[in-house]
């Protein structure tokens, strides 16, 4: 019991970033600008910095977008 209970969290971060990793897989670019943009914004903030991530990768897509075109 206690090795199980010692190796849950090495497992837990081990298999966490490839589940990240597979899960934005089929993403366009517009989705994956938002949740980097998401992300950079809960690190800095918590939930509103998350919020005004996402936002601003949105803004940054449509940007980047409207001059590729």
């Amino acid at each position: 019991m206690k090795y199980a209970a010692a190796l849950a969290p090495a497992l837990l971060s081990a298999l966490l970033p490839a589940l990240l990793l597979v899960g934005c897989a089929g993403m366009n670019n517009s989705e994956q600008r938002m949740v980097s943009g998401a992300a950079m914004g809960g690190v800095v903030a918590g939930p509103i910095g998350a919020a005004v991530g996402a936002g601003a990768g949105y803004i940054y897509d449509r940007t980047k977008s409207a001059n590729d075109y």
